[in-house]
């Protein structure tokens, strides 16, 4: 009997796996041993729990053999949406290995041994032999990754004119515009038709295989040198329509609540409608339900396809792309009222690669039915482009590459991080435009500010992507969750670095601080308008508003605008002559939600005005009053996170930790403070960045006790010397504002310290010999700056 149920095993072992025979036979064989217990343990349960495992054994050889992955536990997340995989698990017979499972249970089961010897050698047996994975692996929970707080600052386009909209949501910001040379010439007209199509697996060795896309290649926009993020369809749309990679776990649902803010809120603000349409189904990866949170005005997949085309053909994975695009033309001449951006995936070209029955059916190995699907894909694609509009403008891509090829012609998973399974074209087309190749190197991340560049768009957003269209380094972010060994790596970063960061925004819930991203306004009024033109533009519904040296903002004005914005999270008032307590009175009043302040160089405030209950930054530079005595009668704020306090007069920074247990970044006056408060201060609140501006009386030893601060500025630093890098240095990010007394030597002992942000401005003694040297060791840093000696004058 315990040969009859080590059976599926050896199934496995030696004719899926096809191993030799060996030792291991007799591990299969004590496997079955435990299942014998196991009946003798329970009465009927076992009929319907060893089956189970059978299966389990038989799936997980099947997948390891024909597609070079093992099981997870993950994969169970599939199992409502089973029906799409029939096609492709039907080509290698998997169904087939459970009938083999069901039978080795078919015979009854007779036989004594004391129940404790099953309680005993079921675990011991599984989890010592062989089956770790499958009976160890599968049942333990996986190990939650953390991130760690890191200053993504560095990451940030050069070429991109923003402002940071919240220090607590360190990418959310306001980007009003780019500047730079630029890598290509595309002229759009002011709100085009917007088309952005997902080729299902295509790689770019294979545009070539594709007579029709490769005409596209040749007339438009081509970048030879562009990645997809992942090797997942729904992490690809995911980094395309917002910017950023999805987190770097083994995730497989997106998760609908997340607050981000993206290409769909961005359009809807410019008038755009937003449609998705998908030739397979919106629910796997639960993306049906995120679209939805989204605010996507038009969610379409073979339900309403074939609704349209109750004649259309399809494989389990969904719809031929012929109907895919057919349904879209038709929905698109029902939509003639504003602009209209259509985000389509086609499926045709996925495993198992079949066709319509009126075609011939593709014959050969997994690549060459690959092409012949391609190609079928590929006269799809010109018959939509060739209908489209004049105006409209296409970015097509592929949602991921694939690793099949004439030496490798069997379909697996990349495993191995293989560049073909994420190098993918990328191709912008309009009717019209002069054909360009880009050599550039880009990724999916990158489109959200490639679009609001070409179509000078002003809007919030959190994007760590850079504008295809200027001339820059960037970083490639790839993530392949079915590699456990090297699952996340970059090209042109630094891995583990970027790992860190987007675990950091994902898991703290750092990226917008809204639960809902709607009502995104951001206003910022033309310089020097006047009171009258303010109270009459605010606009309604605003989430942020600078106002920052606006000499006509008054009392008035805040009032007006705390009736129209009661929902205001953001406000800027920096340098307002005019405003008074009563206008922040009205604030405080009508705006609840108001989070983020900035009441810096505002003459006539006194610190009556302010509420800090639920602020969680506030900068106050220069506000009057600000002394030991206010920190007694003041009760705090558990929430604030961002305090900037320069020139005022509070001496002993050490009290500022009682009212603000949970402050993470400074920023102080160096030569109005106590050095020793701030020494204390930094040991009883451990913030991650420190900003210290009027520092010259800073000295070499106080610098090295700066321990716990990761992101350190420091202005005017005239007293530093070279002694202070020769001591071991823990910062993540480093900035240095005129260390006059910096010379080669000290620069040579800062670059052996490790980190990834460093910025030195305004060292005079160092020469063009030691700027040279640093410059030659700038490629292991994320970002790296430093003066030009000749600027320095």
């Amino acid at each position: 009997m315990w040969i009859l149920l080590a059976l599926p095993s050896w199934i496995a072992r030696f004719v899926i796996r096809r191993e030799r025979l060996n030792f291991k036979a007799l591990e299969d064989l004590g496997v079955g041993a435990c299942f014998l217990l196991f009946f003798q343990m329970v009465p009927y349960l076992p009929y319907l729990i060893v089956p189970l495992l059978q299966c389990l054994i038989l799936g997980d050889a099947y997948l390891e053999q024909t597609l070079k992955i093992r099981l997870e536990r993950h994969f169970f997340s599939f199992i409502p949406q089973w029906r799409s995989f029939m096609d492709s698990t039907s080509k290698g017979k998997l169904c087939m290995l459970a009938l083999i499972s069901l039978g080795s249970v078919a015979m009854p089961v007779s036989s004594v041994s004391p129940w404790w010897m099953g309680a005993v050698f079921l675990p011991l047996m599984t989890a010592w032999w062989g089956k770790d994975h499958l009976f160890v692996h599968l049942l333990k929970p996986p190990k939650k990754q953390k991130g760690e707080t890191i200053d993504p600052a560095p990451y940030l386009a050069k070429s991109e004119v923003s402002k940071l909209l919240h220090p607590q949501f360190p990418l959310y910001r306001y980007t009003t515009g780019f500047q730079g040379e630029k890598a290509f010439d595309l002229k759009l007209s002011p709100r085009p038709n917007l088309v952005i199509l997902f080729v299902e697996s295509l790689a770019a060795h294979q545009l070539e295989k594709a007579p029709y896309l490769n005409r596209l290649k040749d007339e438009g926009i081509f970048f030879s040198e562009f990645y997809s993020n992942s090797f997942q369809t729904f992490r690809s749309l995911f980094a395309t329509l917002y910017g950023l990679p999805y987190p770097p776990t083994q995730d497989y649902v997106l998760d609908a609540t997340l607050p981000v803010v993206g290409l769909p809120q961005i359009l809807k603000q410019e008038g755009y409608q937003i449609h998705a349409i998908n030739g397979a189904s919106w629910s796997l990866n639960n993306l049906r339900s995120f679209l939805k949170e989204q605010g996507v005005d038009f969610i379409a997949d073979p339900r309403e396809i074939q609704a349209h085309f109750p004649e259309a053909e399809g494989f389990s994975w969904g719809l031929f792309d012929s109907y895919l695009f057919n349904y879209t033309l038709d929905q698109m001449a029902l939509h003639r009222n504003g602009p209209l951006c259509t985000i389509l995936m086609t499926i045709s070209t996925h495993h198992p690669f079949t066709l319509p029955k009126t075609l011939l059916q593709p014959q050969g190995s997994d690549y060459e039915k690959f092409l012949q699907t391609l190609s079928y894909s590929d006269q799809c694609i010109g018959d939509f482009i060739e209908a489209l509009e004049d105006e409209t403008f296409v970015m097509i891509m592929g949602d991921h590459g694939n690793t099949l090829s004439p030496s490798k012609e069997s379909f697996l998973f990349p495993k191995e991080s293989e560049k073909a399974a994420y190098h993918v074209p990328l191709i912008l087309w309009k009717k019209g435009c002069q054909g360009q190749v880009v050599e550039t190197i880009g990724s999916q991340a990158d489109i959200l500010p490639t679009l609001l560049d070409l179509l000078q768009i002003k809007a919030a957003h959190h994007s760590l992507g850079k504008s295809l269209l200027r001339k820059e380094k960037r970083s490639v972010f790839l993530y392949n969750p079915l590699n456990p060994y090297e699952d996340f790596q970059s090209l042109g970063g630094e891995s583990t670095r970027d790992q860190q960061l987007l675990l950091h925004l994902f898991e703290e819930k750092r990226l917008s601080p809204h639960k809902k991203p709607e009502g995104l306004v951001h206003y910022e009024p033309s310089r020097g308008i006047t009171e009258k033109a303010l109270v009459a533009e605010i606009p309604k519904g605003c989430f942020s508003i600078d106002l920052s040296s606006q000499p006509y903002v008054t009392d008035h004005v805040l009032e007006t605008l705390a009736q129209k914005s009661p929902t205001l999270g953001v406000l800027n008032l920096q340098g307002c002559p005019l405003v008074t307590n009563r206008g922040m009175e009205q604030i405080f009043s009508h705006c609840p939600e108001l989070y983020s302040l900035n009441v810096s160089r505002c003459p006539l405030l006194t610190l009556e005005c302010l509420r800090l209950k639920n602020l969680e930054s506030l900068w106050m530079d220069e506000l009057e009053g600000v002394d030991e005595h206010w920190l007694s009668q003041e009760k705090g704020s558990a929430k604030l996170m961002f305090l900037s306090m320069l020139n005022t007069t509070l001496r002993d920074v050490s009290k500022l930790q009682p009212l603000f247990p949970h402050l993470n970044t400074a920023c102080f006056s160096y030569a109005q403070i106590d050095p020793e408060s701030l020494l204390e201060f930094l040991k009883k609140e451990p913030v991650y960045r420190l900003d210290l501006y009027e520092c010259g009386a800073l000295t070499d030893a106080f610098f090295s006790k700066l321990h716990g601060v990761k992101a350190l500025r420091l202005v005017d630093c005239h007293q530093l010397t070279d002694k202070a890098f020769q001591v071991p240095l823990s910062f993540h990010s480093l900035v240095l504002k005129h260390p006059t007394q910096l010379t080669d030597q000290g620069l040579k002992n800062l670059l052996e310290h490790p980190m990834f942000h460093l910025e030195i401005e305004g060292a005079v003694s160092l020469t063009q010999q030691g700027v040279d040297f640093a410059r030659k060791c700038s490629e292991k840093y994320v970002h790296f700056h430093i003066d030009d000696l000749i600027q320095l004058g």
